[in-house]
């Protein structure tokens, strides 16, 4: 009898520690992350266009920071519509759409401009393909003939506003995929890099503009001032907002709210 007692109470002392049915603490090492989904429509030309007969695959690509975050490539049949659902992580991204040969060559492409992924929220995007543009020489050099580099702001988000917090802007007088957008918003006193500190450049487009979560957390949206830098891909990041021009600094756009 003592050697029963000693089992039961054992086991007594056991459920105290671990608890019934599973709700002990969670030990997953691998959390699971919320992605958000973008409802993606490709436009292709009529059927009646030139070369559309030619088309035997849909190629799309999705970019954040000139980083490839997913390639999904299927089998076009006939129609002058696709659509297409992706999931994805949140953050900015820009999606390109490639009609293909069966031997691969490109027919029909398009790109998007950068799209913000929000999680657990579905995007609806639409890319309207065309002939992609000739093939043309240009100078190795960031500048080109293209002028003077220059970043600007398109829109501005309120002061305050947690639901309204994309910055959007544009850039000229650089190659398209020599440079980046750097955003630092300014908040009781104190820098932030956006979107995130380990993820902290925004990606440019294939027509200049850049869009930009300014709210990731805290007080975000009540950020005082905000500043946009345009920065060469090998640019060095600090602690701090860089002082433009410099080498890899090209330019900068500020505001005060």
């Amino acid at each position: 009898m003592k050697t029963l007692g000693f089992y039961v109470l054992t086991f007594v002392l056991l459920l105290a520690i671990t608890g019934c049915g599973g709700g002990g603490g969670n030990n997953n090492p691998n959390p699971i992350v919320n992605n958000g989904e973008v409802k993606l429509t490709i436009n292709l030309p009529q059927p009646a266009t030139r070369g559309i007969a030619d088309v035997a695959k849909i190629r799309i690509t999705v970019k954040a920071n000139l980083a490839t975050l997913l390639t999904d490539e299927f089998d076009y049949t006939a129609g002058s519509s696709v659509t297409r659902m992706l999931l994805l992580n949140p953050g900015t991204v820009v999606l390109t759409v490639e009609a293909l040969r069966s031997n691969g060559e490109v027919e029909f492409t398009g790109t998007s401009e950068p799209i913000i992924i929000v999680a657990n929220q579905t995007t609806e995007l639409s890319i309207t393909l065309q002939p992609p543009a000739a093939d043309v020489n240009v100078d190795v050099n960031i500048h080109g003939d293209l002028g003077v580099p220059k970043i600007e702001f398109t829109y501005v988000p309120p002061y305050g506003v947690p639901s309204d917090t994309v910055l959007k802007g544009k850039v000229s007088g650089i190659l398209p995929g020599t440079a980046k957008v750097m955003i630092w918003i300014k908040v009781s006193g104190s820098w932030w890099v956006k979107p995130y500190w380990n993820n902290m450049f925004t990606q440019i487009a294939s027509n200049g503009t850049w869009a930009c979560q300014t709210y990731t957390g805290g007080y975000d949206y009540n950020a005082t001032e905000m500043r946009a830098y345009l920065v060469t891909n090998d640019y060095n990041s600090g602690n701090m907002p860089p002082d433009p021009p410099t080498d890899q600094v090209l330019a900068m756009v500020s505001v005060t709210r």
